[in-house]
């Protein structure tokens, strides 16, 4: 029933939290699935501060923390940090601090994402969120081996193929950025990213024309004022001006500029 109350929508949490409370009633656990509670967010955060980590169940006190988040970061992260000291060996409470951490930027990620793959070894989820971890801090060489091993777990990750591209365009194997740009793009034809990632690497190969084709498609998919849209803007206009002078250099008629979509 908690696992159900994670994934419910506000209008069911309330009979699915009523029926927990009345198959398994306990003092703090009782305010933990009250609606009353989540619904004052001072409350919840006395909650999160009151939590006996030692004492409760893992996913009930991840499920605070996680409603706690958006609104109180810093009491959020303090009840995942307790929940994780007192359940070392619970895959969870690792992968829950781990993608708070990487959240903010912050390279411990890193360690707690190590311990999930030491808990589960053929978890996907675990190698790539290692993977983008390892990634974001800078650490593209070292980045590059746990996503290559999510793929192996989960070959239909459109996600870990772009963050594996993404790592071959930072270490300029564009080639291979090109390739699994292409792959993300065929899984999920739809990933604004894949198909402008598939416009950096030919950029960077030299097929202008390609380039412009694959940011024509991610400009018609990612909408306006996102700072996505912003970055394949400018890569499209940087094309243009590209195959513009390539033309001057060459002392031929440029194309006419193309429209770039909207």
């Amino acid at each position: 029933m908690d696992d159900m109350a994670v994934c419910a929508t506000w209008a069911d949490l309330g009979w699915i939290f009523h029926a927990t409370r009345l198959a398994d009633r306990d003092p703090w656990r009782d305010k933990a699935r009250d609606l009353a509670v989540w619904a004052d967010l001072s409350a919840l955060a006395a909650l999160a501060r009151e939590a006996p980590v030692e004492d409760q169940p893992v996913d009930v006190m991840l499920h605070v923390a996680a409603e706690l988040h958006d609104s109180n970061p810093l009491d959020a992260e303090a009840l995942f940090r307790r929940i994780q000291a007192a359940h070392p060996s619970n895959y969870w409470a690792n992968m829950a601090l781990g993608d708070t951490l990487l959240d903010r930027g912050d390279a411990d990620a890193i360690h707690y994402y190590r311990a999930t793959i030491a808990l589960r070894p053929e978890a996907a989820e675990a190698h790539f969120s290692l993977g983008t971890a390892l990634g974001k801090a800078g650490r593209i060489s070292e980045a590059i081996e746990p996503l290559q091993r999510a793929l192996a777990l989960d070959p239909a990750s459109a996600n870990a193929e772009l963050n594996l591209a993404e790592c071959f365009l930072k270490t300029r194997r564009f080639e291979e950025a090109l390739e699994h740009a292409r792959i993300a793009a065929r899984i999920d034809p739809e990933y604004s990213e894949a198909h402008a990632f598939v416009g950096d690497a030919l950029k960077e190969l030299g097929d202008i024309e390609g380039a412009l084709d694959s940011y024509e498609r991610a400009i018609d998919l990612e909408p306006e004022g996102t700072p996505l849209r912003a970055e394949i803007d400018a890569a499209y206009t940087e094309c243009e001006e590209a195959e513009a002078a390539a033309a001057a250099a060459a002392g031929t008629t440029a194309s006419p500029p193309r429209s770039q979509p909207k």
